[in-house]
């Protein structure tokens, strides 16, 4: 289910780019 991971951060990034890391500690 790695992709699943890649597809969710990948959202992550476009709708926070500044934010990245952020994102994936929530």
């Amino acid at each position: 289910c790695s992709e699943d991971l890649i597809i969710y951060v990948d959202a992550l990034k476009s709708c926070l780019p500044r934010l990245p890391k952020n994102c994936l500690s929530k």
